[in-house]
């Protein structure tokens, strides 16, 4: 298992998802719904340009399209198991909005599993919420994760084919894996990246 990419990383496995699969950037940012001149900001200095994060899942998301369109042997046997992150990065209930800031910018994640000393997946903690807590003038230190919590990220078995996960990373930005109900692993739609 392999660790979570940089947004470096997830440009250059763009650039070569895309060759991989003979697409120019017109086309590729034509079924991403974006711009050319976006594609190729993204493609060349990620850090200078700075996507945000729909426009990175949204090109992701058609490239995994793409891919098990060209590749569909590679899905059939798969588990999900094989692309997963056996390092999860989490946070405590009782922990302060403030420590899952620190974490999520010190690793670059978008989002935070909650699970507690018992293993068991609480919730779920995004950076967006940070704006709303500075605009209505809170201190995030003073928060606690499980006052604001929001709804956990999905749970599949281990053994779940890698073609059934696809549909999950449409509408969640990564999903927890699971044995014997205890989390041991998470997959992120840049996974994909590592079927081809």
């Amino acid at each position: 298992m392999e660790s979570i990419l940089t947004l470096k990383e997830i440009s250059l496995e763009i650039r070569k998802a895309r060759k991989t699969l003979n697409l120019t950037q017109k086309k590729l940012a034509f079924l991403a719904g974006i711009s050319q001149a976006a594609l190729a900001r993204i493609e060349k200095n990620p850090e200078k340009y700075n996507p945000g994060y729909a426009t990175i899942h949204q090109i992701v998301k058609t490239l995994s399209d793409e891919l098990m369109k060209a590749h569909p042997k590679n899905f059939e046997n798969m588990k999900v198991l094989e692309i997963a992150h056996s390092k999860i990065v989490s946070i405590k209930p009782t922990d302060s909005f403030r420590k899952a800031i620190e974490l999520m910018k010190g690793k670059s994640f978008s989002q935070l599993p909650v699970i507690d000393e018992n293993n068991a997946v609480l919730g779920t903690i995004y950076q967006r919420q940070l704006a709303d807590i500075v605009f209505d003038g809170k201190n995030p230190s003073q928060i606690k994760v499980l006052d604001i919590m929001e709804p956990a990220l999905p749970q599949i078995d281990k053994n779940t084919p890698l073609s059934k996960v696809k549909s999950f990373l449409q509408s969640w930005p990564a999903v927890l894996i699971t044995e014997k109900q205890k989390v041991i692993g998470i997959v992120t739609s840049y996974d994909w990246f590592k079927v081809v």
